[in-house]
């Protein structure tokens, strides 16, 4: 079945929530694997413009399809790509969704925890997301956190940054490993069959071969998200290093802030008192405070004290 733009909107558009039309959707996007890029940027451009209905039904298509890609040899191309549309979808549907729709995404969740859909970093993310549910404001675990964290809990947010880059160097190791595995059995049976004096140029040796090649890509990928996530890593701890200099060059202004604070309580501490004297002993307040005020405010205090 070839791919085309056309058809993959038209696929996503026309599935229901019926078993049969999830599954016979994901079958045939099964065969767009080399596509899995395009195939779920249709997806969420599908899942944006759907109703809450629509939108429950391309998560389970996105569920089958998953579950099928894990179950292939070899053949996990979407999971990375899910990854990235898949927090924010989720996140949209428990916010703007009914507690019975919100309870099949935790069970969906649950479904890929329990048989390692994602890894366990990626997990980790969902597992917040739909630890929302239930809580009156809908807010993410991770969300909870005072204004002053703001900085680090926007460093990992999902689908991006350093979360999504490991995730993505999960799924790409988890590849690697099933290529791997695959390679080493098309490459035994290739040469069991040489050994026993078979024909070399036979379907083994191509299979052999496209295994091989396989492995290799793989790896590449595996490598390259390896990088990516050093990269994101990197950048995540630069981010939080110039957060912790503002945090302190804040604190510094604070204290500096408070101890101007402070001398002006003082000084208004002290003109209260001074004020309070020249009432009690009839002295101009107006009046500078210098030796001749001095005089007065003693001379005022021993008269006082002898009239007493």
């Amino acid at each position: 079945m070839s791919f085309s733009k056309d058809k993959c909107l038209a696929l996503f558009r026309e599935v229901n929530h019926t078993q049969a039309s999830i599954e016979g959707a994901s079958a045939k996007i099964l065969f767009w694997k080399k596509h899995a890029k395009e195939v779920v940027h249709y997806w969420d451009v599908v899942f944006r413009e759907s109703a809450p209905p629509k939108k429950l039904n391309l998560v389970y298509v996105a569920n089958d399809l998953l579950q099928k890609s894990r179950a292939g040899r070899g053949s996990r191309e979407f999971a990375e790509e899910f990854f990235r549309v898949l927090p924010t979808a989720l996140r949209h549907m428990i916010k703007h969704c009914d507690a019975k729709v919100q309870q099949r995404l935790k069970r969906v969740v649950d479904v890929w925890g329990d048989r390692e859909v994602f890894g366990r970093t990626a997990m980790r993310e969902f597992k917040g997301i739909t630890g929302a549910i239930g809580r009156p404001d809908g807010a993410a675990s991770s969300s909870q956190a005072p204004a002053a964290d703001a900085a680090p809990q926007r460093a990992h947010s999902s689908g991006g940054g350093a979360v999504a880059a490991l995730a993505a160097a999960e799924v790409a190791v988890a590849a690697s490993l099933s290529a791997e595995h695959a390679a080493g059995a098309a490459l035994s049976a290739f040469t069991s069959k040489v050994a026993a004096g078979g024909a070399r140029d036979g379907p083994e040796q191509a299979a052999a071969l496209t295994a091989t090649r396989r492995l290799m890509q793989a790896r590449e990928a595996q490598a390259a998200a390896h990088s990516n996530a050093a990269e994101a890593l990197s950048l995540e701890l630069a981010a939080q290093h110039s957060a912790l200099q503002q945090c302190t060059q804040q604190q510094r202004s604070n204290q500096a802030t408070l101890q101007q604070l402070e001398r002006a309580l003082a000084a208004t501490a002290q003109a209260r008192v001074l004020a309070a004297l020249c009432t009690q002993f009839a002295v101009p307040q107006l009046l500078p405070f210098n030796t001749v005020t001095h005089e007065r405010l003693a001379s005022a205090g021993t008269a006082a004290s002898s009239g007493a």
